[in-house]
Parts: C-alpha cells; sequence; structure tokens
C-alpha cells in the first residue's frame, strides 16, 4: 500500500529500511524524470535515523525552472 490508512496517524519506529526504500524510489524517479531532476532528496521525519515516525517518505525534486516542474508530473 502506498501512503497510509485513511483517518489514521501512524508512527513507527525508526527503521533502517527507510533510507533503503527511498534509495529505490530515487532511482525509479531518476529513472522517469531524467536530467530534468537537477537533485531528488529524502526529507521529513523518515530521513532522520533514530527518530519514530509516520511511515511515508517525503521526496523532493528540485527543477530549474517551474516549467521544468510541470514537465515531471506526466512522468511520475
Amino acid at each position: 500500500m502506498l501512503g497510509l490508512p485513511h483517518d489514521r496517524v501512524i508512527v513507527a519506529d525508526s527503521d533502517p529500511g527507510w533510507p533503503v526504500r527511498f534509495g529505490e524510489e530515487e532511482r525509479a524517479l531518476r529513472g522517469v524524470v531524467g536530467s530534468i531532476a537537477l537533485d531528488i532528496q529524502h526529507v521529513g521525519s523518515t530521513s532522520v535515523a533514530g527518530l519514530a515516525a509516520k511511515p511515508v517518505s517525503d521526496i523532493v525534486i528540485a527543477v530549474a525552472t517551474f516549467e521544468a516542474g510541470k514537465a515531471c508530473v506526466g512522468p511520475i
């Protein structure tokens, strides 16, 4: 399942697999947006080692222009 169940907030103990799963998502995103992405970062609470968090990875994609960002939407 992607995300969390509707109407629930779940806080989980830190999971060493979170950075691994981010790496998988980053590779998949780079595969579809290519050089449009200047940078892809894992942000938010799951990116902090040892911190309990909602088990949802927040990902930010940096682009040069608004138009470049719009070009990412379809492929993603």
